[in-house]
């Protein structure tokens, strides 16, 4: 899915690996037993606030849909590589929304809620990568499942982790994910209107699942977040194809919105 290890990417990930163990060395949260369980298990799950769910969904049904295109990515970004067939898939069952400033505000607003419930279980403070939102679609396709609905890992450096934002209850009828963690298959249930996932999307199997109910779709909100010396909370947008940066010095910017729909390849 992510394409072959090359020796740019084990250069890449040595440098990850020790810009890690910097941030070990600087930072100054302390271990806490809400460190301790997420060490242990991989993952934690919290309840979003029930205005700040509102408020996405004021917002999200104004988001254009995008297609899913191989290139959308920043420079400087591994991105995924993909057959014929799975780019069909994607388009068929994934519907990525274009993230306008108008969204990107109502993200800052969470980004920021979380930043102490995030950083107390990362011992570190933490910066965002990349941001995307889609939703599950074409229920029809739940027998083939390929792309983020198959069973996977993320392939990311250990600093780098993936926090999902679901505004709507989750479980099998509105749809949810499901994780491997200490040997046990765990199908997230959560009855509140919106919940948030911290994980370790590159240790955990996980995989998304698709709503029971067939006039539900499960909309997604996803984080690409790294350990940092600094808080960084600001939402950047690198691209539906666009996974993390090559090297943990390279910033994260909003590539640039050309147009839509997004059909092709920027000159």
């Amino acid at each position: 899915m992510y394409g072959a290890f090359t020796d740019q990417a084990l250069l890449c990930q040595a440098y990850w690996d020790q810009y890690d163990r910097a941030v070990d060395r600087l930072s100054t949260i302390p271990r806490s037993p809400e460190s301790d369980e997420y060490r242990e298990t991989g993952y934690k799950v919290g309840d979003l606030d029930t205005a700040w769910v509102a408020r996405f969904w004021q917002v999200f049904p104004r988001l254009p849909r995008m297609g899913f295109a191989a290139w959308d990515s920043l420079k400087g970004y591994f991105n995924g590589s993909f057959t014929e067939q799975e780019l069909a898939y994607i388009d068929r069952t994934i519907g990525f929304r274009l993230i306008t400033e108008e969204m990107r505000w109502v993200v800052a607003e969470l980004t920021e809620a979380l930043r102490p419930e995030i950083s107390k279980r990362l011992l570190s403070p933490w910066r965002v990568l990349n941001t995307r939102i889609w939703s599950l679609e074409n229920h029809d396709n739940k027998d083939g499942l390929l792309y983020s609905n198959a069973w996977h890992t993320d392939g990311l450096p250990d600093s780098v982790f993936k926090v999902m934002i679901y505004p709507h209850p989750i479980g099998p009828a509105e749809g949810t994910v499901k994780l491997r963690s200490k040997g046990e298959v765990k199908l997230l249930e959560n009855s509140a209107p919106g919940t948030w996932l911290l994980f370790e999307s590159s240790k955990l199997l996980h995989r998304g699942v698709y709503p029971e109910d067939q006039t539900s779709q499960r909309v997604s909100l996803e984080l690409t977040i790294t350990r940092s010396i600094d808080f960084d909370t600001c939402v950047y947008v690198a691209g539906n194809n666009a996974n993390y940066p090559l090297y943990p010095w390279i910033k994260p910017a909003n590539r640039p919105v050309r147009g839509l729909p997004l059909d092709e390849p920027p000159a």
